[in-house]
């Protein structure tokens, strides 16, 4: 993924510091999501000096890595069921046409998300959708919805606290609709991920259950 593309992600919603925006078909009470397929977390990680910004992979891998068990954990407190079993990083190390399937889907929500731009509000029209490629992922047939996930760290090099946005997209499991978007923006202790999130992700997954 191109650090243009990623960077879309983190402008939706533009202005605020963390919002939603929900399909009607959740909002209306159609559908409820409790049982969730979460894919692998992907990461934009730059450390910001006096003059410069530089981007950094393997920060944002080993930040990915740390996230991921964070919102599983963060979605069974908040009542709902991490269904993803059959896509963990081990499984896709040995399974090359999973890691594809994997890899397709997370480039056509990029072009979806590249698409949307400004847009947002208009996945509660039902806008948007991967289409029904998303039901060849194994765990789909047990899903509620896919969770696709965007993390971004703006790092500063002498400061402890850094500024952390994390994109979350969920997509019918069936369908490929989209059915929300979820921004978070905090100021975190990098050093302590469960403290500085895990209020916050059970308060976002519990606002997506109860549909407001």
């Amino acid at each position: 993924m191109t650090r243009q593309i990623l960077a879309v992600w983190f402008i939706l919603l533009p202005g605020a510091a963390s919002g939603q925006v929900m399909n009607a078909r959740i909002t209306s009470g159609q559908i409820a999501i409790r049982n969730v397929c979460i894919m692998p977390v992907e990461t934009r990680w730059t450390k910001t000096g006096w003059i410069s910004k530089e981007t950094h992979p393997k920060e944002g891998d080993a930040w990915s890595t740390t996230l991921q068990p964070l919102i599983g954990e963060s979605l069974a407190t908040a009542g709902g069921k991490d269904v993803s079993q059959t896509i963990a990083p081990a499984i896709l190390e040995h399974d090359e046409n999973l890691r594809q399937t994997v890899f397709q889907l997370q480039q056509k929500l990029d072009s979806v998300v590249k698409l949307m731009g400004w847009h947002t509000f208009d996945i509660k029209r039902g806008r948007f959708s991967l289409g029904d490629s998303v039901a060849r992922l194994p765990c789909a047939a047990q899903a509620d919805a896919i969770l696709f996930l965007r993390a971004s760290v703006n790092a500063p090099l002498v400061k402890r606290f850094s500024q952390s946005t994390l994109a979350m997209v969920f997509v019918d499991a069936k369908t490929g609709e989209l059915l929300a978007y979820v921004k978070l923006n905090k100021m975190a202790d990098l050093k302590k991920p469960r403290e500085s999130y895990m209020d916050s992700l059970v308060d976002r997954f519990r606002t997506v259950q109860e549909g407001h």
